[in-house]
């Protein structure tokens, strides 16, 4: 026969909180939402600065802005988005991965595709910085047919901020 060893008081109080059917947790277990930072907002005007050099981590962020669009929705906020590509992203807007040696780029490039198809379902402007283009060597005909070329993804940045659009930058 083994001695009875007292239990540790945590175990105890748990086993009487169960007993009284007391709650483990003090938190209530409703999802989290954004009420006090959406009060009287009506339409949410993002402006998503991508400057990435990792496809898988551009790939990631491209599915967290769509999140975000459905976290807006969701809260009964019109989404209005924005998404500007500058820097080395560029490399990753064709549809196919810039050092296919990798398989992580290679995984990416669908991935990236994909989450720019589903963001223009979604009805955001998604626009590729033409300085970026010609200095990472991107030729604009192969970027995927949901992008628009601007002359310069900065003056985009000031323009929208100017409208009303809030950025988010993303690098």
């Amino acid at each position: 026969m083994t001695p009875h060893r007292p239990l540790p008081l945590l175990a105890l109080a748990a086993l009487l909180a169960l007993a009284a059917g007391a709650p483990l947790t003090a938190r209530a277990s409703a999802a989290p939402g954004n009420a006090d930072a959406l009060r009287g907002v009506t339409s949410g005007k993002g402006l998503f600065l991508v400057d990435l050099a990792d496809g898988p981590k551009i790939a990631m962020y491209l599915k967290l802005i769509a999140g975000s669009h459905d976290g807006l929705r969701a809260q009964g906020v019109a989404p209005d988005f924005k998404v500007v590509f500058i820097g080395p992203t560029v490399r990753f807007l064709t549809g196919v991965a810039p050092a296919p040696d990798r398989a992580a780029d290679r995984a990416a490039a669908a991935e990236i595709a994909a989450a720019v198809r589903e963001l223009k379902r979604r009805g955001a402007a998604l626009e590729v910085c033409a300085i970026a283009t010609k200095v990472f060597q991107v030729e604009d005909a192969r970027l995927l047919p949901e992008l628009t070329v601007v002359a310069d993804g900065f003056v985009s940045l000031i323009g929208y901020q100017a409208q009303g659009y809030h950025l988010v930058p993303i690098y």
